[in-house]
């Protein structure tokens, strides 16, 4: 993605091989496969950017992403790590604990991380 910001990486010691697997042309979001002796499917791991604005768009785009990268890879282990710059959200409770930015791109990002209810 062209862009203004700082720009994601996943880097991995030389004798680890991945193979990217998703580089978002709408948001600042790579994932990468990585196969190990411990698990019997490849590891994904992803790294995020969300810029420090109010976009909601950015944030659904990337929201979308991640989702998509679930849906894709839903059996295997998915680790997610970069900036959010969401530090209105509580992590370790899914709550709102201040308003820095809109409740719409915090609760956005909340309700990708949260498993779905099952009735």
């Amino acid at each position: 993605m062209n862009s203004t910001y700082g720009g994601v990486a996943i880097i991995a010691k030389h004798d680890m091989e991945g193979t990217e697997i998703l580089n978002s042309t709408t948001s600042e979001f790579i994932a990468a496969s990585f196969n190990t002796s411990s698990t019997k499917k490849p590891i994904i791991i992803g790294c995020l950017y969300r810029p420090t604005d109010n976009n909601l768009d950015y944030t659904s785009n990337l929201c979308q992403e991640i989702r998509n990268l679930h849906s894709q890879y839903r059996n295997n282990i998915i680790w997610i790590g970069g900036d959010a710059n969401l530090p209105d959200i509580d992590w370790t409770t899914d709550t709102l604990i201040g308003h820095q930015y809109s409740i719409q791109i915090n609760e956005t990002l909340i309700n990708t991380y949260k498993p779905p209810v099952n009735n």
